[in-house]
């Protein structure tokens, strides 16, 4: 939890902070994306093998350009009783909305995206070169949409991780730069 701004962890859910700590997604990497990549890679059908691993990020992305992370409205929030409206006035709280609703932040989310997609698509096929089932190349549309969405909730996981470290680390680059008190250029462009 080091990488959290000093400021922000009496703001954020206790499971946000954890969310964004490097060995939680060690331990999300080995125990659900490893066998998630051995299974896919296992399966006959070549479409339902190659497609959907490299689709789910790109979902996940487009999730996540459309409704942005605010980590005040979830469903840890709720439970630790942190919600928008005691966080309303909250400068640091709405500067931190802001990051994730920035141009910036959708553009690290595709990139992250862009970088998950190929890392599964490359690991599926290094991992089919040693399966080797027979392939075949039969479309079947609702399995590779079916698979596609589950491949994007799993990339949900890690673009909401990879997001949070890019803001914790935004965060404290202005911070160090501007002080503490001066609000980044996020926080003023959307103000109108």
């Amino acid at each position: 939890m080091s990488e959290v701004p000093a400021d922000l962890r009496r703001l954020l859910p206790r499971f946000i902070q954890e969310f964004a700590d490097a060995r939680f997604m060690l331990i999300t990497g080995c125990s659900v994306y490893a066998p998630l990549v051995y299974a896919f890679a296992k399966f006959p059908y070549g479409w339902e093998r190659l497609v959907p691993p490299v689709m789910g990020p790109i979902i996940a992305a487009l999730v996540l350009t459309i409704h942005p992370l605010n980590p005040y409205r979830s469903l840890y929030a709720s439970l630790e009783r942190i919600g928008t409206d005691s966080l309303e006035h909250d400068p640091a709280a709405q500067r931190l909305v802001r990051m994730f609703r920035s141009g910036r932040a959708n553009r690290s989310v595709w990139q992250t995206a862009g970088m998950t997609s190929l890392t599964f698509f490359v690991l599926v096929v290094l991992t089919s070169r040693f399966m080797s089932p027979p392939l075949s190349w039969n479309i079947r549309f609702e399995s590779i949409a079916g698979y596609s969405g589950l491949w994007a909730i799993l990339s949900l996981v890690f673009l909401y991780h990879r997001l949070l470290r890019w803001a914790f680390r935004e965060w404290s680059s202005a911070a160090s730069v501007n002080g503490p008190d001066v609000k980044s250029k996020d926080s003023t462009r959307h103000r109108r």
